[in-house]
């Protein structure tokens, strides 16, 4: 019993000091993002039931298994989907994505209590972002992103060109 109570400890530990694959994200302001995640396909398993939350937003063939920490408090945190918005201007290098749909949301999410979450990975362009209610009222989103060359995942700030979704 007393295994299976530290687990989620020694995961928020090891997360917290970057000795598991993480992706962490630089905003655009050029501070650490409050977030990271990791894929971790077979730790569900080993985590005390009630020390994580989950949501399922996929069961398809692409569902990939993340771990979601924050880095600190987080308000309204979200999992969206996005969508890759091509530029009408050629001259206009932005990339730039749409909100399409709410997969998840949490009002408060906190360092103490991971998430665990099933999401679809399709293709080379990012589907999945990640939101927040940052302090100085806006909101960013980032991306998930898989690295083509070692498969590592990142997380990248995106331009966000609607408010609502469809």
């Amino acid at each position: 019993m007393m295994k299976t109570s530290l687990i989620p400890a020694l995961v928020a530990l090891m997360i917290t000091l970057g000795m598991m694959n993480t992706a962490y994200a630089t905003s655009q302001t050029g501070l650490p993002a409050p977030l990271s995640v990791r894929e971790a396909p077979d730790l569900l398993n080993k985590l005390t039931v009630g020390a994580y939350e989950l949501t399922v937003t996929s069961n398809q063939d692409y569902t990939v298994k993340l771990l979601v920490a924050a880095q600190k408090t987080l308000r309204n945190f979200s999992i969206i989907a996005i969508e890759y918005v091509p530029n009408k201007d050629p001259n206009d290098t932005t990339i730039r994505f749409k909100k399409t749909k709410m997969l998840y949301t949490l009002p408060l999410f906190s360092p103490d209590k991971p998430l665990y979450a099933l999401v679809e990975m399709i293709g080379s362009i990012p589907n999945i972002g990640f939101s927040y209610a940052a302090e100085d009222g806006t909101t960013p989103v980032f991306s998930l992103n898989y690295n083509g060359n070692d498969g590592s995942l990142h997380l990248y700030p995106v331009n966000i060109v609607n408010e609502e979704m469809e």
